[in-house]
């Protein structure tokens, strides 16, 4: 039996445990498995889950092609997983028919061990049950390079008749905030070929000068912070280049009296921005403007991922032939910029004139810049 003294003790002990216990469940919180699943999630990269995501829709709608399913897949053993990944490596293809390259065929692959990774447990491309596709898949990128195909896509470059078409449609009016914005935005990457996405989204008013040359030409270029010429624009001087100088800065020049001239669009569209930031490419405003109102733009910028399309935004909104890209501007400007430098005729379909805008007296890298490109004459 307890004495007095030894049920005050164990009523204490008791009280001692249960303060602990308290103490426990406010120090450890619950976390439920779905918070944890989440946690995992955000380590991963919006990229990587962008590629997971493509990943599984391109096996999912190639499953459903071959009259079975990702959910069955989950319940089949490794083994026969691993069969159907065999046979998926060698004959999928893009919406067009046409392989995908090295690196296309490797993103599906990696998107592929992730999610069954996370989904099944384990790893396609590593465990031993997965040993035959990785053979196959590695012959077939051994093939590809012996074919030499599926390692480099060139960009395509815009034709003629397409140049002249989104050059004439509304989506490049100067009338309105978007048309004018994506005048300039075309404008820009095709004299200045400045078509990164890191570059386009980190554009600042102060990054550009308007300046005359000596013949009294006024032209757009960018400052010492995108002054720089890719290698690929990069011209020869000397014998091997027939005394043609290298191209030291890019430009882009007034057609006068031209309505497409385009340092008269990037003035007015500098002139519209919002003086409260300093970004240069601004969300256009939702509202119907007039010329007289001082400001066709809000303080908020546009995103990089809105920059990064926008080629294949304006080929659809415009009707155009091909799904063009940003770099499909680039492509076509490098090659008018190689056919100036070797002195042949463009390669390129886009009717662009070369002339030599400045005095005879001013130093000749000058002369080699694009002076004025437009569409073809309608």
């Amino acid at each position: 039996m307890f004495n007095a003294a030894s049920n005050r003790l164990f009523v204490s002990l008791h009280f001692v445990w249960q303060i602990g216990d308290t103490a426990d469940c406010t120090r450890f919180a619950s976390v439920s498995d779905e918070r944890i699943e989440h946690l995992l999630d955000r380590r991963l990269s919006q990229n990587t889950k962008r590629v997971i995501d493509n990943s599984v829709t391109v096996f999912s709608t190639y499953l459903h092609a071959r009259d079975t399913s990702l959910g069955y897949l989950y319940q089949l053993p490794q083994t026969e997983v691993n069969k159907h990944l065999l046979h998926f490596y060698t004959e999928v293809r893009k919406k067009d028919g046409s392989l995908y390259t090295r690196n296309g065929l490797a993103s599906l692959r990696y998107g592929l061990q992730k999610h069954f990774s996370k989904t099944c447990g384990y790893d396609i491309i590593n465990d031993f049950a997965f040993r035959s596709s990785s053979e196959v898949f590695s012959a077939i990128l051994v093939e590809m390079k012996k074919q030499g195909k599926g390692f480099v896509q060139h960009k395509q470059q815009i034709s003629s008749d397409d140049f002249s078409k989104l050059y004439t449609s509304s989506v490049l009016s100067t009338a309105d905030p978007v048309g004018l914005q994506n005048k300039v935005f075309v404008d820009l990457l095709v004299h200045l070929c400045n078509h990164r996405r890191e570059n386009l989204r980190d554009m600042k008013k102060t990054d550009f000068q308007i300046l005359v040359n000596p013949a009294g030409n006024r032209y757009v270029t960018l400052n010492s912070r995108f002054a720089k010429l890719g290698k690929n624009l990069r011209g020869e001087s000397g014998e091997n280049a027939g005394d043609v100088p290298a191209v030291q800065e890019r430009r882009m020049y007034q057609l006068p009296g031209s309505p497409r001239c385009p340092v008269m669009s990037f003035e007015k569209y500098i002139s519209k921005l919002s003086g409260d930031l300093d970004d240069f490419w601004q969300k256009p405003v939702t509202r119907i403007v007039t010329e007289e109102d001082v400001c066709w733009y809000d303080s908020v910028p546009v995103g990089k991922n809105m920059l990064a399309s926008k080629m294949k935004t304006l080929s659809i909104d415009a009707s155009l032939s091909a799904m063009y890209t940003n770099h499909s501007l680039q492509a076509t400007c490098i090659t008018a910029v190689e056919s100036v430098s070797c002195r042949k005729p463009a390669n390129s379909l886009v009717q662009y004139s070369v002339g030599v805008p400045d005095s005879n007296k001013q130093r000749r890298s000058d002369i080699f810049v694009i002076a004025e490109w437009q569409p073809a004459r309608i």
